[in-house]
């Protein structure tokens, strides 16, 4: 996370491969993230989804509904709530896994860094 300004992470989360930053700076990420989605929403043509109140963590994109289904599994078994978006790309389906809605920023932080510490290493927050 070169030129992110971090801090020291709390003892309770993972450190490894996890940076924890400012929260000004993390949701800074999340507001540029959210503007970066809409627009390119808006310029593919795709009528924008209505969203419930709150922030997800997206965990991955599924092709195979089992590996779908299983990590829906996963996220429950860490307390995490799953939500399934599906999604054409390409000509095919995906399942996209997400944790959330979350209406608050802690939330949403001990959440990816949950999804990063089961071994989601790409997830993020959107």
């Amino acid at each position: 996370m070169t030129g992110i300004p971090t801090v020291p992470c709390p003892p309770h989360y993972p450190t490894r491969g996890v940076y924890c930053v400012e929260q000004a700076v993390f949701d800074r990420i999340v507001a540029q993230r959210a503007a970066a989605a809409a627009a390119a929403a808006s310029s593919t043509g795709m009528p924008t989804r209505q969203v419930v109140q709150g922030r997800y963590v997206q965990v991955g994109a599924f092709a195979v509904p089992t590996n779908a289904q299983r990590t829906i599994a996963r996220l429950q078994a860490q307390g995490l709530p799953p939500n399934r978006q599906r999604v054409r790309q390409r000509g095919r389906t995906l399942e996209l896994i997400l944790a959330g809605p979350f209406d608050n920023t802690a939330d949403l932080r001990a959440a990816l860094h949950t999804a990063r510490a089961m071994g989601f290493h790409d997830a993020y927050v959107r």
